[in-house]
């Protein structure tokens, strides 16, 4: 009785066949549900919730030419007004945000032009500072003896539509007047745009009801 021939798998096929049951098993993985998230000592997982019983921490350590942060965060095509890059919150007595730095800035925000930092509340206090307060737009000037008024100009570093319409200019006397008082505060009109000068008002002027008898010290808050 005859028997069937023998059919042998060559080295070959039997690679291709490996090849193809691991190209499954990677297409299987794609669409298969990802894992639970991210636990104690697993790596942090995107797009979705991580939950941990202890600290996340993360220090940036000797680094290279150029780099200044060690975690950036970006959001792109976020409709105005909705959402954040950054979303942090505290439940009960905790703290939201910390910033703490030993030599500079704790924590700092910048905006073209929105706010740099909000401070919103519903019920408490939005903002409270524990020592003291520096504002730029905050200074000293001086009227001189014999005059009844003074331009104070806007430092560079104030934005360029600091001085406005709307602006509330606050000026105290700090030293002894006598029977002058400040009459009034107006800010300059702004240079013309036709002269190729800033269309932005640069200055205001502070007015006495009669002239200095003596060199007048003042302090001004400028709220825009």
């Amino acid at each position: 009785m005859d028997e069937k021939p023998t059919t042998r798998t060559s080295r070959r096929a039997l690679l291709a066949a490996a090849g193809g049951a691991a190209a499954a098993l990677a297409a299987q993985s794609l669409v298969r549900p990802l894992p639970a998230a991210a636990t104690d000592d697993s790596a942090l997982m995107v797009g979705q919730l991580n939950t941990a019983t202890k600290e996340t921490s993360l220090e940036l350590q000797n680094p290279g030419v150029g780099v200044q942060n060690a975690f950036r965060v970006r959001s792109v095509g976020v409709p105005n007004g909705h959402g954040c890059a950054i979303s942090a919150r505290g439940t009960g007595q905790t703290t939201g945000i910390l910033g703490l730095s030993e030599d500079y800035n704790g924590v700092e925000g910048a905006s073209y032009t929105g706010c740099g930092v909000m401070a919103h509340s519903v019920s408490g206090t939005a903002l409270f500072a524990d020592n003291k307060v520096l504002f730029n737009t905050a200074g000293k000037g001086t009227v001189p003896k014999g005059k009844d008024r003074v331009v104070v100009h806007a430092f560079v570093e104030w934005s360029p539509s600091t001085l406005n319409g709307w602006t509330k200019i606050l000026v105290t006397l700090m030293s002894d007047p006598g029977s002058v008082a400040v009459k009034y505060v107006k800010v300059d009109p702004p240079a013309s745009e036709e002269s190729g000068d800033t269309p932005y008002a640069t200055s205001f002027t502070v007015y006495l009801t009669a002239k200095a008898k003596s060199d007048l010290r003042f302090a001004y808050f400028v709220i825009s």
